[in-house]
């Protein structure tokens, strides 16, 4: 009501491109499925989009509550997309003290 998401919308549009990290770690609420909607609907036309996810994209539309809202996201992010597939041990448990790695205030980022 006070303009805030519009304002915020135009945020995440303006870039060139616009990264989108731990995608799909939990369920949307339907506020959010419709918010995020309206994000990647006007991403498409704007700019490019990275979503970084732990899960496969055939596991994203259980995590929408509306199915169309679902299948309306999904075609934009997956059809129009490249999928670049990381197999092999996270870089991450790697570094964990009782795998052996750095103690984290040892570890750059």
């Amino acid at each position: 009501a006070d303009g805030a998401w519009d304002k915020r919308l135009r945020h995440y549009v303006k870039p060139d491109l616009l990264l989108i990290d731990d995608f799909a770690m939990k369920e949307f609420t339907l506020k959010q499925a419709e918010d995020f909607y309206e994000l990647v609907n006007e991403r498409s036309q704007a700019g490019s989009l990275v979503l970084a996810s732990n899960r496969s994209p055939k596991d994203w539309y259980l995590l929408f509550p509306n199915p169309v809202l679902a299948e309306g996201i999904l075609d934009r992010l997956i059809n129009k997309a490249h999928h670049i597939v990381l197999t092999g041990r996270s870089y991450r448990t790697q570094l964990k003290p009782e795998a052996g790695g750095l103690p984290k205030e040892v570890i750059e980022v």
